[in-house]
C-alpha cells in the first residue's frame, strides 16, 4: 500500500503507480522491490519502457504521471 493511501488521501496516481509496478512485473517476471534495476537492464525490452516505468513508480506523487492518458 503506497503511503498516500495509507493517509487516506490517494488519487488516480495511486493507480498509477500500481500500473507501473504491474507492467515491471510483466516485464521482467517479477515484482520490483526496494532499488531495482530498471527493466531493461533485466530483459531485453526497449530503454524508452524504463522511462515510463520509472516515472509511473516514483514515490512522490507529484512526480509521478498525473493522468494515464500521459504514460
Amino acid at each position: 500500500m503506497q503511503f498516500e493511501q495509507h493517509e487516506g488521501r490517494s488519487d488516480q496516481r495511486a493507480d498509477i503507480y500500481a500500473l507501473g509496478v504491474m507492467l515491471y512485473e510483466m516485464l521482467c517476471g517479477q515484482r520490483p522491490s526496494g532499488a531495482f534495476d530498471p527493466p531493461s537492464h533485466r530483459v531485453q525490452v526497449d530503454v524508452r519502457l524504463d522511462e515510463v516505468v520509472i516515472k509511473a513508480m516514483q514515490q512522490a506523487p507529484e512526480r509521478r504521471y498525473q493522468q494515464v492518458s500521459e504514460m
